[in-house]
């Protein structure tokens, strides 16, 4: 029984300190994006990667149905408010449908976002877009297998050291 109570008494600290310092930190502030309306229909987004930037900001890349499937981009100050957004390949005709999954900081403090959807009726297109520090559109390119079929989908990306 003494050894009961002595191992009771030394494991008690030690489950304290890690129920004490393994809580997360408190929310500092919560926002809600959402895109423009178009077509009288009601947009709707969803966010699946962000990165801070180097001034505080956050960059947080998603997807609209705002009526079609585009990629969305919101660029926020410190505090989340809204400094501009982005809706990419409007143009469901040549484009099809876009979701943005990943955003990362290229080498010359440009962006590189990755993500899949369709181009002018090819399924299962893998997108990669270069932006600006504004979110304008430097260059895109696009993969596929087509006429095989097979569904390319992206979910993480890495920039290389070559940039």
């Amino acid at each position: 029984m003494k050894k009961l109570i002595s191992f009771f008494l030394l494991i008690q600290p030690m489950l304290f300190a890690f129920h004490a310092f393994s809580q997360e930190p408190g929310i500092r502030w919560t926002k809600l994006y959402r895109p423009t309306s178009q077509l009288g229909i009601v947009a709707a987004a969803a966010a699946n990667d962000g990165l801070q930037t180097p001034d505080g900001g956050y960059l947080a890349v998603g997807l609209t149905i705002n009526p079609y499937l585009k990629g969305y981009l919101v660029r926020t100050n410190s505090s989340g408010d809204t400094i501009w957004t982005r809706q990419y390949f409007n143009d469901v005709t040549n484009f099809g449908s876009f979701t943005c999954t990943d955003i990362e900081k290229a080498t010359d403090n440009n962006y590189f976002i990755s993500g899949f959807g369709t181009k002018a009726g090819i399924p299962g297109v893998i997108w990669l877009v270069k932006i600006n520090v504004n979110g304008d559109t430097l260059w895109t390119r696009y993969f596929h297998n087509y006429p095989e079929d097979l569904i390319f989908v992206t979910h993480d990306m890495k920039v290389t050291p070559d940039g």
